[in-house]
């Protein structure tokens, strides 16, 4: 890859990285979720924030319209196949929620209610609830760990090689 794609592809790594730890880094410590005071909403925005801009990462890292960018990129910045970025499940929930929604309806709305952007552990009174996919979406701020309909997304490992590549990206010089 020559010198000036370099430069720019690990420049907006490193401002995507940014973007996403400023996001995540706005999501209550496990210490805080005994107050009442934490706002579902500016959760949800920060997770979603935070996996869109993983998800841009993701796309760089393993293009399919350039996949000899993406694996030279990978390997400069020491990114494994089965990284936690590699995945943007969970920001395609997002992205794609009137989809998740109108399947949910199909199936559940004469039956269940909705719960949706629910902040709490994740106890056994509501395990079931939210392994089932009665929960749209679950944040557990104890473990870390997102939900969507059942299944499961740590946070801490995507923050974890966030930090990673963006304390790489920093060392890094344009030059050829």
């Amino acid at each position: 890859m020559d010198w000036l794609r370099r430069f720019y592809y690990l420049d907006e790594i490193e401002w995507q990285c940014a973007t996403a730890l400023t996001a995540f880094d706005s999501l209550p410590a496990p210490d805080e979720t005994e107050h009442e005071s934490i706002d579902c909403d500016v959760v949800y925005r920060a997770i979603q924030a935070g996996m869109a801009a993983a998800a841009n990462i993701s796309k760089m890292l393993w293009s399919t319209s350039n996949p000899g960018r993406a694996e030279d990129l990978r390997a400069e910045l020491e990114v494994e196949e089965n990284s936690p970025i590699s995945s943007r499940t969970l920001r395609n929930h997002f992205e794609h929620f009137d989809e998740r929604l109108d399947k949910w309806v199909d199936d559940h709305a004469q039956t269940q209610s909705i719960v949706n952007r629910n902040v709490q552990p994740v106890t056994e009174d509501i395990r079931e609830r939210v392994e089932t996919g009665w929960v749209l979406h679950q944040y557990d701020p104890i473990s870390r760990i997102a939900y969507f309909r059942g299944e499961q997304f740590p946070i801490a490992p995507v923050v974890q090689e966030l930090r990673r590549i963006l304390d790489l990206c920093r060392t890094f010089y344009p030059i050829a």
